[in-house]
Formats: C-alpha cells, structure tokens, sequence
C-alpha cells in the first residue's frame, strides 16, 4: 500500500492538467522523450521537464536511459494502488 507521502505526491502530480496530458501522450506513445513531449505544448522544454519530474517522483512515469537518450513511458501501478484504496475504503462502507 501507499504511505501518506506517496498518495499526497501522486494526487499532486495528478492535478495539474499538464501532467495528466503528459499521462495521456505516453499510454497512448510509450517511449517518447522529453523534447518529443515538449513539442506538444506552449511553454518551455524546461517546464515541461518541471512536470516530468513531479510525474516521476509520484512514479507515474519512468524513464529509461541509454547513453544521452531518456526515454519515458506511463507506470499504471501507482493510479492502481490508490483506486484500490478508494474502492476498498468505500466498499467496506457501502457493503
């Protein structure tokens, strides 16, 4: 199960719009890179590296390096746990 500090990272990741695109962008093309995602937004690679990162950090998403190349792609574990932790606590109510 999830400690505390990894559900607060993993609903702070999952709030921002950019992140759930980012989300979007790998289940749908795995292994993109970050200049590949950043093509597809409006602000910079560096920002867009910004919200790579707090994807990482909650492990929504890991990397993948070879030499200079990273490459991304979506980790669903971490969504699975903390739905499994709703369901659960709500299920246990409702039944």
């Amino acid at each position: 199960m999830c400690t505390t500090a990894q559900k607060n990272k993993l609903y702070k990741a999952l709030a921002h719009t950019t992140r759930r695109q980012i989300i979007r962008m790998l289940r749908e093309s795995p292994g993109l890179t970050s200049s590949q995602l950043a093509l597809n937004f409006e602000m910079s690679r560096i920002a867009v590296l910004g919200h790579i990162n707090a994807l990482e950090s909650a492990e929504i998403i890991v990397r993948e390096q070879v030499g200079r190349k990273r490459t991304w792609y979506y980790n669903p574990v971490p969504i699975q746990r903390i739905h499994s932790y709703w369901i659960e606590d709500y299920a246990v109510e409702l039944g």
